[in-house]
């Protein structure tokens, strides 16, 4: 050997080179040798796992954890009409309006009964009642009469007439349940 190759070969430099030769067999072992579906959780390290790794459609419903996914991470266009709610497309309000009589500034304020009715087939799932002026007109109650109709009661304390309007929220009976 001549002198110079000499120099170049020190005992650090024979440790490195036979240390590569170990680990690049020892990764050729394991990719040849290990058996199929070896490797587990145990194994991989945290985040060694990124979406390219992953192909299309592997992961399925069964195998996202409860409560990691949000509106964002889903796409709208994909879904269909959730069964349930498609009887909230036949959901119908019906209203009626009365006038309350002005305040004589005597005796008790005026005050008018009135109740909006669902179409015959149909029950009622909500409703209220909304006043002309919110300064002279007061709502005393509002509730559901029946099954099919929603009524309320309003109070007129100003000098002049005014009206109020009853809203029944109404669906056929075989959507609601």
């Amino acid at each position: 050997m001549s002198r110079s190759n000499r120099s170049a070969l020190t005992y650090s430099n024979v440790t490195a080179t036979i240390a590569l030769f170990v680990a690049l067999g020892g990764a050729s072992y394991a990719a040849t040798q290990l058996p199929r579906n070896s490797v587990g959780s145990a194994q991989i390290k945290s985040n060694g796992v990124t979406n390219t790794d992953i192909a299309r459609n592997a992961v399925t419903g069964a195998k996202v954890r409860t409560g990691s996914l949000d509106g964002t991470d889903i796409d709208l266009t994909t879904l269909g009409t959730v069964p349930t709610a498609t009887g909230l497309a036949k959901v119908t309000y019906k209203t009626t309006s009365e006038s309350i009589a002005p305040y004589a500034g005597t005796g008790s304020y005026t005050s008018k009964l009135a109740t909006a009715t669902c179409d015959p087939g149909q029950s009622v799932l909500g409703g209220g009642v909304s006043v002309e002026s919110q300064e002279d007109e007061l709502v005393n109650s509002s509730y559901p009469n029946g099954t099919n109709a929603w009524s309320g009661v309003a109070f007129n304390s100003g000098s002049s007439a005014r009206s109020m309007t009853v809203t029944a929220v109404c669906a056929p009976v075989s959507a609601t349940g």
